[in-house]
């Protein structure tokens, strides 16, 4: 069985847990090295596309879920970049070739590349992903950048180019190295709506409209405001002020005071749970799970689990044990725009 070289990417802080996940699953499976922070060079057995299904599968399974990984992608082709840049040499139209003749015309491609050095390189970068997104325009396939189905990937280390073809769906992510941005708005509140948006996308959540959702430790306001987009009313608990832009809006509700001592009793069903509080895992887990009777039978809970600089994985475990008292683990992952945690999605166990 022929192996498959892949390049993969998680955070750096946890690029250690990422790697123990990988060959938790693939047993098989060797780090060749890494090429930049929480980019490594993995030699896998099998085809890239079964390797990526067999990933993909481990994502969902119970407290043996792959949590860090991001992205992946297989290394078909590496060379330096000539003096002259990426059309001075050969390798780049060898492999140029190869890609078109493996393509599907009636498919839409792009082309993703990203630079691990920390210079000035903007310039090769767009050399790299023009080269190829020229060429193949010429030959007659399609570029789509935002719903890609065929991506060529690539990365930039030290001069030398990192290159893959392959399906987008098999890459875990449609964006380059799992990295997931969103557009600053003038009416953002905080860096945290970016964590719910990514998390909505992520996992296909939808939200039922004019739905009510508790916001757990919801200063400044950045998850209500996100709420009340998708349509829902929210009770905002915090003892701390939210937004000023908040204060008046009619489908606010601001408990004042800790989540641990709002009303169990006299509520309304919610449809929706979010928190975002400051806290180890097991005991914000306790306090959502103590707020389980007042949510709808079909109600749904988004939190971040903040893990702490070491003994991360006991910490998982102990969120995930508290959760599932009352909940059911249905997406649990590092997305681009969590820092030091985690976003849990759960239902309500009948």
């Amino acid at each position: 069985m022929r192996d498959t070289d892949v390049i993969f990417t998680c955070q750096a802080d946890f690029a250690d847990l990422c790697l123990n996940e990988l060959l938790r699953e693939e047993p098989e499976a060797r780090l060749l090295r890494w090429l930049a922070p929480g980019v490594g060079l993995l030699r896998a057995p099998g085809a890239f596309p079964a390797f990526s299904h067999r990933l993909q599968a481990a994502r969902g399974r119970g407290e043996r879920r792959l949590l860090f990984l991001r992205h992946i992608f297989p290394l078909e082709c590496s060379f330096s970049l000539a003096e002259g840049g990426i059309e001075a040499g050969g390798e780049a139209y060898a492999y140029l070739a190869e890609c078109a003749r493996r393509m599907d015309r009636a498919r839409p491609f792009s082309v993703q590349v990203r630079c691990l050095d920390s210079g000035e390189t903007g310039l090769d970068l767009h050399a790299v992903q023009y080269f190829f997104v020229d060429r193949l325009l010429e030959k007659g396939f399609c570029c789509d950048g935002a719903r890609p189905e065929t991506v060529i990937s690539a990365v930039v280390r030290d001069a030398t180019v990192y290159l893959g073809l392959s399906q987008a769906a098999d890459n875990l992510s449609s964006w380059p190295g799992g990295m997931r941005r969103f557009a600053r708005r003038e009416d953002q509140i905080s860096r945290a709506e970016f964590k719910l948006l990514e998390a909505m996308e992520a996992f296909s959540l939808s939200f039922p409209p004019q739905g009510r959702a508790l916001d757990l430790g919801a200063a400044p306001g950045g998850w209500t405001k996100v709420l009340l987009e998708q349509g829902l009313r929210v009770t905002a608990v915090d003892p701390a002020a939210l937004d000023s832009r908040l204060a008046e809006e009619p489908r606010v509700e601001h408990f004042r005071g800790l989540a641990q001592d709002f009303p169990r009793v006299g509520q309304p069903a919610f449809d929706l749970l979010v928190n975002d509080m400051r806290m180890e895992p097991a005991e914000s887990a306790e306090i959502v799970c103590g707020l389980a009777d007042c949510l709808s039978p079909d109600g749904l809970v988004v939190m971040t689990f903040k893990l702490p600089a070491k003994k991360r994985t006991e910490a998982i475990r102990r969120g995930f044990a508290a959760l599932e008292k009352r909940f059911r683990v249905e997406y649990a992952r590092q997305l681009f725009h969590n820092r030091s945690e985690i976003t849990v999605v759960c239902t309500k166990r009948s």
